[in-house]
């Protein structure tokens, strides 16, 4: 083996492409930007609320080119949208329709977005998207009713949603899957970043190390007598927690006064 001497100041070779404006206006929003497995890439900015064609630039192999229309029907904003490229030049993206509910639709880098599926009837305050190299997609929402899961397998349509937390003070939902189709969620509630992992089966994993910091002694000094009730209010107050419903004894405690009294 031979080992070359590198001449001392020398430097590696900057990765980096310079910087360059891909716009060619100026835009009030962060890009998003995705790449699949074979380098197809993407850059899409928000329009809010200014239904129709999207503002993206392609990658071509030798950088960005200019920003031009992705058509599509979708709103797009930060935190309530996103797009996620897999297989050669195929195209996912989700966001809300000009009625606030959450929507995806599907398509390719080059010939723009198809015909958008509305996930649910309620609004949105968030939606994000993800997906794997066989077109797996899987997209996340949170509206008033909780957090919210459409996982649509190749080939397929988006499924009805899923509930994966019944809690009201869900937001900014963030979605990752893998290669065999498994799905990991996560979202943000009262100060707190809570996550669910979902297997490829189709269920959501029982979290074992969920406790509750009550105990039936917290029940007795409720007025609940020693009773098959006592087990049976724990095992509802474990399920809440488990659903990011519960996040504290105070909580807690106030939801087994409310079980008690039913």
């Amino acid at each position: 083996m031979t080992l070359a001497a590198v001449p001392a100041g020398a430097r590696a070779a900057d990765p980096w492409s310079a910087p360059s404006d891909i716009t060619g206006a100026t835009i009030a929003a962060p890009p998003l930007v995705s790449f699949s497995r074979i380098g197809a890439g993407l850059a899409v900015w928000p329009n809010y609320a200014a239904q129709g064609p999207l503002p993206a630039s392609r990658w071509s192999g030798q950088g960005f080119g200019a920003a031009g229309p992705l058509s599509g029907s979708l709103l797009l904003a930060p935190f309530a949208g996103g797009v996620t490229v897999y297989g050669r030049q195929r195209l996912a993206a989700a966001g809300r329709t000009r009625s606030g509910q959450p929507a995806a639709a599907l398509g390719s880098v080059e010939g723009g977005l198809g015909e958008t599926s509305r996930l649910s009837t309620a609004r949105a305050n968030g939606v994000a998207v993800t997906s794997n190299v066989d077109g797996f997609v899987a997209v996340a929402f949170t509206d008033r009713h909780g957090v919210h899961l459409s996982a649509r397998r190749p080939g397929r349509r988006f499924p009805r949603a899923v509930v994966v937390s019944r809690t009201r003070s869900a937001s900014f939902p963030a979605v990752a899957t893998n290669v065999h189709g498994d799905v990991l969620v996560g979202w943000y509630q009262r100060g707190r970043v809570l996550s669910r992992f979902r297997s490829a089966a189709g269920h959501f994993e029982r979290l074992r190390d969920v406790h509750l910091e009550v105990s039936g002694a917290d029940l007795a000094d409720l007025g609940l007598d020693e009773s098959p009730r006592v087990g049976e209010i724990l095992a509802e107050l474990r399920r809440r927690k488990l659903n990011g419903e519960l996040d504290g004894r105070d909580s807690e405690l106030a939801a087994a006064r409310e079980l008690i009294a039913g």
